[in-house]
């Protein structure tokens, strides 16, 4: 199988590859990009103290992106302000 037939299947469904397929493109996806995150940090000497493995990494990523989603879908009553996890959201009505 070539590379994109492979990339295309697993963000797009994964059925062929994995059992549970439930938010796989998100994992399948967050995963290729930590890789790629970590390959770069390597290549490019940058040090980081982050102790988290690959997978870790990508379960994190998947949950933050799977909430964002949720968050998306839901009706705002007001503009809601994204900010990072240091931080508490507010709504400003």
């Amino acid at each position: 199988m070539e590379v994109n037939n492979w990339l295309l299947i697993n963000l797009g469904n994964g059925g062929g590859f994995v059992l549970d397929i439930t938010n796989w493109d998100m994992l399948f996806g967050s995963t290729l990009w930590n890789i790629w995150l970590r390959r770069n940090a390597v290549a490019f000497h940058v040090y980081s103290d982050r102790r988290e493995s690959v997978l870790e990494a990508s379960l994190r990523l998947q949950k933050d992106c799977l909430t964002a989603a949720n968050r998306a879908l839901q009706p705002a009553y007001g503009l809601q302000v994204a900010v990072d996890e240091r931080c508490m959201a507010r709504s400003l009505v």
